[in-house]
């Protein structure tokens, strides 16, 4: 029983020294992961910018809202990573949108980033896991498909 005890609380203590924290300060608008901070912005119309530790643009967001008023159903949303030329796109909101708090959405995005490893502890971008998330993620939605 002690045995078990012990190697539970082992397991428990390795699992937390490698989570990476990810912290909201909506004062400063920045997020912090781990010891790095990342800066955003957020622009009128659902739309907002994730800045790194040296001012760069590294990340843009926004939600498409197809003109066709019979399709209320097909607003999706583009998550633009600028520096690798990637873009996804999706209609599902669920990792990411908190309803009227924007700011909270922001931290959403960049903890579901995290989690999928796309954002490192340094907050660079790792290339290869963000193609990863891309295949997962990315429902190559096109505003055309609606007209």
């Amino acid at each position: 029983m002690m045995k078990r005890l012990l190697t539970l609380l082992c397991l428990s203590l390795s699992i937390s020294m490698y989570a990476q924290t990810v912290e909201l300060n909506k004062k400063a608008k920045s997020i912090t992961v781990n010891n790095a901070v990342l800066r955003y912005k957020i622009y009128p119309g659902n739309k907002w910018s994730i800045y790194d530790e040296k001012g760069n643009e590294i990340i843009y967001f926004k939600v498409v809202e197809p003109p066709l008023s019979e399709h209320l159903d097909s607003e999706y949303f583009v998550l633009n990573f600028l520096n690798e030329g990637v873009k996804i796109s999706s209609n599902d909101f669920r990792p990411i949108f908190t309803i009227f708090k924007r700011d909270k959405s922001v931290k959403k995005l960049v903890s579901w980033l995290v989690r999928e490893n796309v954002l490192a502890e340094n907050s660079d971008i790792d290339y290869r896991k963000l193609q990863n998330f891309a295949s997962k993620y990315d429902m190559k939605l096109d505003p055309t498909q609606w007209q």
